[in-house]
């Protein structure tokens, strides 16, 4: 028997994570705009140039996204494995009058696509961190394009999604002692509103919050998260090359003369200590400087992963196991050198009388943590240069 994937998770709970209206043209318009913007100034991948180029995209649900590539001139092929969303698809396509760019829709998951074409670009949003054999299809989309195809990936990252994973620990030991037998029912939702309702309203978000709980907080699925570096430790051995990423957090180019091509080794190097300094976004969500503190990231990134790791254990399965993770001092230190008062804050939810109330009444008495999110979703563009 297969293992279950996020794909299993979504048919089960008939939830589509994302749900997107593009009924209106304004609708459409807006939408255009953000992927415009995620293409065009993020990754670096202007509309323009995808005019009659060969596009794949896994997993695109019912292709609102493919449907802007397509309006960009790109001729596409759609994999997705629930054939409940094709029919959805095709409408949209048809509806925009884009059914001529529409190469192909199969039914399959990556792993079972076959063909002996390469394209211009493969993509593969929001699932394949989930993965078991998540860096073998890494190597597959790299094993699909054409000599410097590009490929873009997204991911919930490893460091910023530590507020959100804490937060999830939070839900999960309201649960337990509000008494609720499923974490996945009703009552929980509803806590889970008490919780965060007021804050998650003030984000600029794409999804209800009642998608989001069911997507992050008590998703299983939700705790698989990955990171730049693990990418890059699969694809360059085998040719592949890291492009932009968004948020944009590598400004390598950055005044600095065409001509002195750094060697690969300085550039990796170079890369890192970028990733460094852009950690406190990462962690905060906010577009905080502090190269100062260098050093101390570098330090604390151990951290963050056992913490996460800790996260997991606790609310891999309900009900939690053990007591709400401990935040480790150096990394409350480091982020109270960010954002005062956010450490002490972490470290202080876990301290109250066992009572549901006393915990809900600890996390609104918060007002740094609740405000805060960190930058969990990430893009990351990478070439094969290996062909």
């Amino acid at each position: 028997m297969n293992d279950p994937t996020l794909l299993d998770y979504y048919v089960q709970r008939k939830m589509d994570p994302v749900p997107l209206n593009l009924e209106t043209p304004e609708a459409f318009r807006r939408h255009r705009e953000k992927r415009g913007n995620l293409y065009d100034r993020h990754l670096g991948i202007p509309f323009g140039l995808l005019e009659g180029r060969d596009v794949i995209e896994f997993g695109c649900n019912s292709g609102e996204n493919a449907l802007v590539l397509a309006e960009a001139g790109a001729r596409v092929t759609l994999v997705e494995p629930n054939v409940a969303a094709h029919a959805r698809l095709r409408d949209l396509f048809d509806r925009f009058g884009l059914s001529e760019r529409l190469v192909a829709v199969v039914a399959a998951d990556m792993a079972g696509f076959r063909t002996d074409r390469t394209y211009d670009l493969a993509i593969a949003e929001g699932f394949l961190n989930t993965l078991s054999n998540r860096d073998a299809m890494l190597g597959r989309m790299l094993a699909l394009l054409k000599p410097r195809g590009l490929a873009v990936v997204s991911f919930d990252d490893r460091t910023g999604g530590m507020i959100e994973m804490m937060k999830r620990a939070i839900h999960w030991q309201a649960c337990r002692l509000a008494g609720i037998d499923d974490v996945f029912a009703a009552p929980s939702l509803s806590l889970a509103g008490r919780l965060f309702g007021d804050d998650f309203a003030k984000l600029n978000a794409s999804r209800p919050f009642s998608a989001w709980w069911e997507d992050q907080l008590v998703n299983p699925f939700a705790l698989s998260l990955w990171s730049f570096e693990d990418i890059l430790k699969v694809i360059e051995p085998l040719g592949g090359r890291f492009r932009t990423a968004s948020p944009v957090w590598t400004l390598r180019d950055r005044m600095a003369w065409y001509k002195d091509v750094p060697p690969p080794q300085t550039w990796r190097e170079s890369l890192r200590e970028e990733w460094l300094a852009a950690l406190p976004f990462f962690l905060t969500g906010r577009p905080l400087s502090r190269p100062d503190l260098r050093e101390e990231a570098a330090t604390i990134v151990g951290d963050i992963a056992d913490l996460i790791a800790a996260i997991a254990r606790f609310s891999g399965g309900y009900p939690p196991r053990g007591d709400l993770p401990e935040i480790p001092g150096p990394l409350a230190a480091y982020l109270d050198a960010l954002v005062p008062g956010l450490g002490m804050e972490m470290r202080g939810i876990g301290v109250h009388d066992g009572a549901l109330e006393s915990l809900v009444a600890r996390y609104h008495a918060s007002p740094i943590l609740r405000d805060i999110w960190g930058s969990l979703y990430h893009y990351l563009c990478f070439e094969n240069a290996g062909a």
